[in-house]
């Protein structure tokens, strides 16, 4: 019997020098969820598969030693040259062959029931017995953050660590996108789940089961001014303000993946492998 199998992409850089605490919550946080899960599903295989970046500290070496005395499968990849977060997510997906993918940051937390509640969500159907394409949860922010609570549900809905996705429509659509324009603003996870909600069936819940943090220096820290207001009553934050111009492209660019993609839906045999789980896009 073929037993499905789940892979959590992680891709890393420099953590252990810049985050070691939050590395060393990422990896407890990795154990717990995946022994709860396998007490639960023994009948499903969950791969760790961890591309650090060309990192210059020990990163990768010390994340090998942490799974020394540990029985969760993993496959470590270390690359000569930093390519970028999303080309490393991209790689890690391809070293595991696997029916699912989930995503982990190196220096955000698993909570004991994420893997559980992200598999069961993706094999749910609705009423006329469709599959989900991607299935989110909710992320838990430290309130001294002082996210408004309206931004909590976008923001989960945006990062890769929330999600669970099903492999065939991530090969469907080809991964994050990792052109230069993406690694200037940094949106690649944000627009390619806006492709999946646009083609696919996409299931969400509110449960928190990740805790997504908040490092200095990070994307997510310089936006907390605009997150601690009512999204109806945002200003663009300054990060926003000065890359205005790169992300107009980047919109211009994501309407032509779109376009890119309803053809290689309609003119391949994509359609009939993935109709189980296509909604009905305009």
């Amino acid at each position: 019997m073929n037993l499905e199998t789940i892979c959590i992409a992680i891709a890393s850089y420099n953590t252990l020098s810049t985050r070691e605490e939050g590395l060393d919550s990422c990896l407890e946080g990795l154990n717990r969820s995946i022994y709860y899960f396998n007490k639960l599903h023994p009948d499903v295989r969950v791969v760790v598969s961890w591309v650090d970046d060309a990192s210059t500290d020990n990163t990768i070496e010390y994340v090998k030693d942490s799974f020394i005395n540990s029985d969760i499968r993993r496959r470590f990849l270390r690359l000569e040259k930093n390519s970028h977060q999303g080309y490393c997510r991209n790689l890690a997906t391809k070293i595991v062959d696997s029916d699912y993918i989930m995503f982990c940051d190196s220096d955000d937390v698993f909570l004991e029931d994420h893997i559980k509640l992200c598999y069961d969500l993706i094999k749910t159907k609705d009423s006329a017995g469709r599959h989900l394409a991607m299935a989110s949860t909710g992320a838990y922010f430290d309130p001294k953050l002082r996210v408004y609570p309206d931004w909590k549900p976008r923001i989960s809905a945006t990062i890769p660590i929330t999600k669970i996705i099903r492999r065939d429509v991530w090969e469907f659509l080809e991964g994050f996108p990792v052109n230069d324009i993406y690694k200037q603003t940094g949106c690649e996870d944000q627009d390619f789940f806006q492709l999946v909600q646009h083609f696919f069936y996409v299931g969400f819940s509110r449960k928190e089961t990740v805790e997504y943090k908040c490092y200095p220096g990070s994307f997510f820290e310089t936006q907390l001014e605009k997150f601690s207001k009512h999204p109806n009553y945002m200003t663009p934050c300054k990060r926003e303000q000065e890359t205005a111009n790169l992300h107009r492209i980047r919109r211009m660019y994501q309407e032509q993946r779109i376009e890119f993609f309803k053809h290689k839906l309609m003119n391949t045999d994509w359609y009939t492998k993935l109709e189980h789980v296509i909604t009905n896009y305009t």
